[in-house]
């Protein structure tokens, strides 16, 4: 007759060492950091930094845009800038519009390049302004 114990049998009678306990330990704790690191979304503390000074920056550079376009349209000769500005290649019209002014800023000295770039892409897709009706009905 065969002595084989069935595998229920083996689980129930297994005692682990302490060693093998330890090594345990350290493999799931290494196999959850890479699980978290990789799909969990975990990050550390100077990639999460580094994350919310682009942010920030992203949003300080749409606010400008945003302040430029409405600067821009308050001028008094906006069509005839518009018109202008739509004639210009695409790699000009961000210089256009940091030499008009438009897009300064107090703390933005010198990093106006993108939310000027961004108000002249905003100012060159709206539609062009509807001439008056002077005919009377």
């Amino acid at each position: 007759m065969t002595n084989e114990r069935s595998l229920s049998q083996k689980w129930a009678d297994f005692r682990a060492t302490k060693a093998q306990l330890f090594w345990t330990g350290i493999g799931c704790a290494v196999a959850t950091m890479v699980v978290g690191f990789t799909w969990g979304g975990w990050t550390t503390g100077g990639s999460a930094q580094l994350a919310a000074a682009q942010a920030g920056t992203t949003a300080r550079q749409e606010l400008a845009a945003a302040i430029c376009v409405d600067r821009f349209n308050a001028g008094g000769d906006a069509t005839a800038q518009l018109a202008t500005l739509r004639e210009m290649s695409t790699w000009e019209r961000g210089k256009f519009i940091a030499g008009g002014g438009w897009v300064a800023m107090p703390e933005m000295m010198g990093k106006t390049d993108v939310a000027a770039t961004s108000c002249a892409a905003q100012l060159v897709a709206t539609p062009a302004p509807q001439a008056a009706s002077t005919a009377a009905p």
